[in-house]
């Protein structure tokens, strides 16, 4: 049994916060953001980085990096970097714990797009800036009928001149992060439910943290009073999240441009296992937009 775990998402749903949070225990050492080696415990940075010197890692080369700090009573892991199932096979494999984090859909498209789009602010150059929109149109290559069809209804805004940048960039980011959000959200299906945890739960009560804390480190590490008053007296949890922005999905959804509410409701319909993950994760407004779609 290797002493590691690894906990996956797509972003947006604290994992920060939970990275810098496993990484207080004194037997853990935990990483955040990164597919890199070596890095820098989450509790001693302030943004994913890497270290001069750094090397990107495959998933099994990653698992070995932290099964090397791991041993006795101390456990080591990361959290967020690999998303989806890419984690999976390599932490099984040393026979260390695997799990996914789940935000409310809504909320995680929100927080996630908000962010991005904030980088794509401060942007420092045109080249970068046309790098970004290169990307997007790769990704545009990648759902095609769907780009069509959006583009044709006038959901994304064309690019017909310089003017049109922005707008082109803040739909396709939106389209783009609601895609992969639900996808992740698909994958999660296949885990036991024992191996996912709700952004929403361990965020606001310690008992479900330290369930969290338990399954990751296989039962073998305390989960004491101490420690947990020392995780929950951090401060602010979701960085992405704007001042006075709503805090419900319902409401947070009507905040949205209507092509992006047009384009969530449109990716919902051809999405069916949503339908699921909103039943399995306790995500009902997911079921009732489904049936306005």
């Amino acid at each position: 049994m290797s002493k590691i775990f690894y906990l996956s998402s797509w972003g947006g749903s604290a994992t920060a916060w939970l990275a810098r949070s496993l990484d207080l225990h004194p037997n853990v050492t935990c990483f955040h953001g990164g597919r890199f080696w070596p890095q820098i415990p989450a509790s001693q940075e302030h943004e994913p980085q890497s270290n001069p010197g750094s090397t990107e890692r495959t998933p099994a080369q990653f698992a070995e990096d932290l099964a090397s700090l791991g041993g006795d009573d101390h456990f080591a892991g990361a959290v967020h970097g690999y998303h989806g199932l890419s984690m999976q096979q390599a932490a099984n494999a040393r026979q260390g714990r695997f799990g996914m984090i789940a935000r409310d859909p809504i909320m995680r498209v929100t927080s996630l797009t908000t962010h991005h789009l904030d980088k794509a602010a401060h942007t420092a150059s045109g080249t970068e800036c046309m790098a970004l929109v290169e990307f997007f149109f790769h990704y545009a290559k990648r759902y095609k009928s769907i780009v069509d069809r959006f583009m044709e209804a006038k959901f994304i805004a064309p690019l017909n001149g310089t003017g049109d940048i922005k707008a082109f960039i803040d739909d396709m980011t939106f389209l783009w992060v609601a895609l992969e959000t639900m996808a992740n959200d698909i994958h999660m299906l296949t885990l036991e439910k024992d191996h996912i945890f709700r952004m929403e739960d361990f965020t606001r009560d310690p008992g479900t943290f330290g369930q969290l804390f338990s399954t990751m480190t296989q039962g073998a590490l305390p989960c004491d009073d101490g420690y947990l008053e020392s995780v929950f007296s951090q401060g602010k949890i979701n960085a992405h999240r704007r001042k006075k922005a709503p805090k419900d999905p319902r409401s947070t959804f009507l905040t949205w441009p209507d092509n992006h509410q047009m384009m969530f409701l449109f990716c919902l319909k051809i999405m069916p296992k949503m339908a699921e993950v909103a039943e399995r994760f306790d995500y009902p407004i997911l079921n009732e937009l489904q049936q306005a779609a």
